[in-house]
């Protein structure tokens, strides 16, 4: 929720933030439909200077 309401008001937040947001909304999707869903996510951060705009979930 904190990414939610205060880091997406921002610009530009960290790349691992975002990466660690949908990671989390992959999980609760996976506890709704309680089945077997296979999602793939490569994360591998480079770079920890990286910024992206952040995630829209509206």
């Amino acid at each position: 929720m904190e990414y939610v309401n205060y880091d997406c008001r921002s610009n530009k937040v960290p790349l691992a933030k975002e990466v660690n947001f949908i990671e989390s909304c992959i999980q609760l999707e996976r506890l709704r439909y309680k089945e077997d869903i296979n999602i793939t996510l490569p994360n591998e951060i480079k770079s920890k200077r990286t910024f992206n705009s952040p995630y829209a979930a509206d």
